[in-house]
């Protein structure tokens, strides 16, 4: 997941040190609660979600492809084969007496339809 810094800063020109609170109004703004520590004011950045989301970075293709094979390798290696349907998302357990090592429940139950 790709993300992009908010340049934030006080009237003075300054970063904040830290920031005390981000959230959300009912008119559909983020709000920024931060001090200033070299002007000592309080300062609240407001900014409408449009505008949060034209900020955005572009979805990062090659990323979410790497993290979707190394997601189905690990499913693979404990037991669990990705399948491919229209959602990409098709898991079916192939050790039906898997077991948890610490419970001893099953991992995995498949139904009926499968044994």
């Amino acid at each position: 997941m790709g993300y992009r810094a908010m340049q934030l800063t006080c009237y003075c020109g300054q970063p904040p040190e830290r920031i005390l609170e981000v959230g959300f109004t009912s008119g559909r703004h983020m709000v920024v609660h931060f001090w200033c520590a070299t002007c000592s004011r309080v300062v609240f950045i407001s900014q409408s979600l449009d505008k949060c989301e034209q900020g955005c970075p572009p979805p990062d293709e090659q990323a979410e492809t790497q993290s979707a094979a190394e997601d189905a390798r690990f499913l693979q290696s404990i037991g669990i084969a990705v399948g491919d349907d229209q959602t990409g998302m098709n898991f079916r357990c192939t050790l039906p007496g898997t077991r948890c090592q610490s419970c001893l429940s099953p991992v995995c139950t498949l139904p009926s339809s499968y044994t």
